[in-house]
């Protein structure tokens, strides 16, 4: 789900406004920042969960 919704472009988004500098303190900037922490944890809990059920991994490596 959080795939589905873009949760893991939100950091590539994030680093690229704050490297060009037009990192300001706006709303949509806070919404990156809330999605990038959401998709982070995630990403770890995911990776802590998948070896003790022996499933497959969800999130895309390639995303960071």
């Amino acid at each position: 789900m959080a795939l589905e919704i873009g949760l893991d472009q939100s950091w590539p988004k994030l680093v690229r406004l704050i490297r060009e500098g037009k990192a300001t303190d706006n709303e949509e900037q806070h919404d990156l920042i809330v999605s990038s922490r959401t998709w982070f944890c995630l990403y770890l809990f995911e990776h802590q969960y998948v070896p003790g059920n022996s499933t497959g991994l969800l999130t895309a490596y390639d995303s960071f």
